[in-house]
């Protein structure tokens, strides 16, 4: 009798316990000893892809030892955009608790600017439009610059790197390759222009512009890397990146992939922004650069590539400036036999 009471007791117990896991899978995860748990939490880590960063903040709120281990990768990496309210610059001063600011290692700010029809994306950007994007990107990086203008500096050894990126809505539906522009470019009249498209996707410079009495950006020590990919498709007007790069004081590397222009002018910009930026090899900290000129096609035919490849002072000064650097690389920017002469 008391050995069949036993038994019972016993599969009453198993049930409650696996109804108990059915009901709360991970019921029985701090039963499981570390050297277990923590191989799975970095398998866990192992498969997370773009596609699905979504699962980490429902990771992070399973217990606090999952959030002790996932919610550094929540915050590892912010993505703000200028247009939106959940994930742009709007609250972020009042979402950024103290905690989380320690955690945040890379800033990505993506602009979007203005939109314009298939009829428009062979044609410049009208001065207007220029206006408006460049009121859109002064207006980002302004509050951006003052949001984490109070953030304390981490230490020494570590700090923040700020991405750059800007495009049009627009941009992705007119690439030559997009189906949808397929249609519209066999409807289009003989004068259509595919390099009419690549100046429309290159767009204008983006320089910053401020209203009467602005000052401009407020200067931000907590970043230590600056970064430009081909993501930023527009060139940054040389005098605007200068005073980008003067209001991050402590950097410490800079990545610089623009895209270069069709025209005379926007070769002039990349000599000078190049300069600027192989300028900054001057600063005791910075100890990293890269820089890497994008270019298609129909840049490398144009009479303007051509003559600004001859005339470029770049590689004296990347010369110049490599000597107290640790890390240079040039892709593109200099000729390589003329920074070996």
């Amino acid at each position: 009798m008391t050995g069949s009471m036993s038994s019972q007791t016993r599969a009453g117990a198993e049930l409650e316990q696996q109804t108990a896991l059915e009901n709360n899978p991970l019921a029985g995860w701090p039963a499981l000893p570390t050297e277990l748990r923590l191989p799975i939490l970095d398998e866990l880590e192992r498969q997370l892809s773009s596609a699905s960063n979504h699962y980490v903040r429902t990771w992070a709120s399973v217990s606090k030892e999952w959030r002790s281990y996932f919610e550094p990768l929540l915050w590892r990496t912010l993505n703000v955009r200028s247009s939106t309210s959940e994930s742009g610059l709007a609250g972020l001063r009042e979402i950024m608790a103290d905690h989380r600011r320690s955690l945040v290692r890379r800033i990505s700010l993506h602009v979007d600017l203005e939109s314009y029809t298939c009829e428009e994306c062979d044609q410049r950007e009208s001065r207007e439009t220029t206006m408006a994007n460049n009121v859109r990107f002064s207006d980002a990086m302004r509050k951006l610059f003052s949001v984490l203008a109070s953030w304390p500096s981490h230490h020494p050894g570590d700090g923040i790197a700020l991405e750059l990126g800007a495009s049009s809505p627009s941009d992705a539906r007119h690439l030559s390759s997009s189906p949808e522009h397929e249609r519209c470019e066999r409807s289009r009249s003989p004068g259509y222009s595919l390099t009419g498209v690549e100046q429309r996707l290159l767009g204008n410079f983006l320089a910053l512009t401020w209203p009467l009495g602005n000052v401009g950006l407020t200067p931000v020590p907590i970043i230590h890397s600056f970064v430009v990919k081909q993501k930023l498709c527009r060139s940054i007007f040389h005098e605007s990146m200068e005073h980008i790069l003067d209001s991050l004081p402590s950097l410490r590397d800079i990545n610089y992939e623009p895209w270069l222009g069709l025209e005379d002018g926007d070769m002039y910009n990349a000599e000078l922004v190049s300069r600027l930026v192989f300028k900054t090899s001057t600063r005791p900290d910075v100890r990293r650069i890269s820089v890497w000129l994008a270019q298609n096609r129909s840049i490398l035919e144009s009479d303007a590539f051509a003559s600004w490849a001859r005339v470029s002072g770049s590689p004296a000064e990347a010369v110049l400036r490599s000597y107290g650097l640790r890390d240079l690389a040039i892709s593109r920017a200099v000729d390589a036999e003329r920074f070996l002469e």
